[in-house]
């Protein structure tokens, strides 16, 4: 139903921003604890670039190639680009 897909569509919003925070918190603690100076820049620009739309596109992409070699079960299915 119409609820259904807004339920997930929530539901998902809100699991990609937990990931972002939680990569976001895990590339802050390595820069803490590594002491080059050119590697906690590296962590810090890549912290930076840390966003839900980075880790949404990485998911899809992780779903879309296991969906390709049939290693997922049934799933729900979104017939456009635009939700």
């Amino acid at each position: 139903s119409g609820l259904d897909k807004i339920s997930i569509g929530a539901a998902t919003v809100v699991a990609v921003e937990d990931l972002v925070q939680k990569v976001k918190e895990k590339l802050g603690s390595m820069a803490v604890m590594d002491d080059s100076a050119i590697n906690r820049s590296k962590l810090d620009k890549l912290s930076e670039d840390v966003s839900a739309v980075t880790i949404d596109w990485y998911l899809w992409q992780q779903g879309e190639k296991l969906d390709r070699q049939n290693l997922l079960e049934p799933h729900h299915r979104v017939r456009t680009t635009y939700y």
